[in-house]
Order: C-alpha cells, then sequence, then structure tokens
C-alpha cells in the first residue's frame, strides 16, 4: 500500500465575506514545509490569483462540476481550471450535503 502526506494549509473566503482583503505579506512561511493554498469565491478568483501566487501561494476553486463541458450555466469544471491553471478546488461541502442532498 503507498501512503500519501499531505502538507497543506487552506483558507477559502465566502459569500459572508465581505469584499477583498489584502494578504499580510509580513507572514512568512516555508514552502518546503506547506503548501498554502487559498480558496477565493469564484467572483474574486480571477482578482487575486497572481498576487497569491506573487507570494508562494496557489489559488484554487471552492468547488467543481461533475460534468464535462456542456451547457452547465455557472459550473466550473477541469477543463475550465485547466485553462486557468488551478490545480485545487474543495469538494464534499457539508452545507451541499445538509442543504441540497449531495452525497460523496
Amino acid at each position: 500500500s503507498t501512503s500519501v502526506a499531505f502538507r497543506r494549509a487552506d483558507g477559502t473566503w465566502s459569500i459572508s465575506s465581505p469584499g477583498i482583503s489584502p494578504v499580510p505579506s509580513e507572514k512568512a512561511f516555508d514552502n518546503s514545509k506547506v503548501d498554502v493554498v487559498i480558496c477565493p469565491t469564484a467572483l474574486h478568483l480571477p482578482v487575486v490569483k497572481a498576487d497569491l501566487e506573487a507570494m508562494g501561494m496557489q489559488a484554487c476553486t471552492q468547488n467543481i462540476s461533475a460534468t464535462g463541458m456542456g451547457a452547465f450555466t455557472g459550473e466550473w469544471n477541469v477543463e475550465h481550471l485547466k485553462d486557468m491553471e488551478i490545480a485545487w478546488t474543495l469538494i464534499g461541502h457539508s452545507e451541499c450535503h445538509v442543504k441540497y442532498g449531495e452525497t460523496d
């Protein structure tokens, strides 16, 4: 069996977060010890992606569609994320399980 150890710290913005707050640049972290992944809302992702990457962090999406390309209004799919050079996404949100009946 193969064992994989993840070294990641992440953070999300939610619709309850007012606007964009700058990420404090004086907060240092060691990229050899941790991957910092920030998950802004879809609206903010293109605005903050370059700045996060310049500080050694990665931007990701808060959700991804189970479908491929097609007429799925408002959905992100794998092809979209590859085009944007996004390597991470969050899935399995507890509120979606509770409110929309989604399952893993």
